[in-house]
């Protein structure tokens, strides 16, 4: 899309949908350097992440807020196991 403005509005759709990369994606699409196919997103990547707690921030417990980053930072690092496995590759791979 070679329209700056259609690309600000692919960035905004794409960041409302909880997509932490959603942004830099629809700036790839809008810039045209954007390349189709599968991608197996990961922690140490920044392409997965807890959603933000946004209304409900003061609600939750700084421990819980620290397990939640702790656990992020373990997938991230590989030392937190899921069992995941994608096209016979688990995720820690």
């Amino acid at each position: 899309m070679a329209d700056p403005a259609r690309g600000a509005t692919v960035s905004r759709d794409l960041g409302r949908q909880g997509c932490r990369d959603g942004r830099r994606r629809g700036h790839r699409i809008a810039a045209g350097s954007f390349e189709p196919g599968v991608r197996i997103e990961r922690a140490a990547t920044g392409g997965i992440a807890w959603a933000p707690f946004r209304d409900l921030a003061d609600r939750v417990p700084a421990e819980a807020r620290d397990r939640l980053a702790a656990t992020l930072q373990g997938l991230a690092e590989g030392r937190v196991a899921t069992g995941v496995v994608v096209d016979g590759v688990t995720a820690s791979d």
